[in-house]
């Protein structure tokens, strides 16, 4: 069965017109992806997990593109760390790690 993150009919409130970068949705999605830049600390990243899993995500993704880890948060913060495969049992996504990091 084929999942959608978000399914495209909710990104219709989209504008395109150059330089116009606001969206808003009411729709929650399944899934957030934090990659952490050089300025952010883990901690500041734990605290938006929480806020997100508070509003209804599903699951969270927190990316480490310099060690190349990705770290997969349940709403209860207990997390999994893949050096392999991704495996996201909230979502029913199993993606190999090769096709992250390229």
């Amino acid at each position: 069965m084929l999942q959608y993150l978000y399914r495209a009919e909710d990104f219709a409130f989209i504008k395109t017109s150059k330089g116009e970068d606001e969206m808003r949705t009411m729709a929650i999605p399944l899934l957030c992806v934090e990659i952490i830049s050089p300025a952010q600390s883990t901690l500041e990243i734990l605290r938006k997990l929480r806020v997100y899993f508070e509003i209804g995500v599903k699951s969270c993704w927190y990316v480490d593109p310099t060690l190349e880890i990705v770290v997969i948060y349940n709403e209860f913060l207990e997390k999994k760390i893949y050096d392999t495969d991704l495996v996201d049992n909230n979502l029913g996504i199993k993606i190999p790690l090769s096709k992250v990091f390229y």
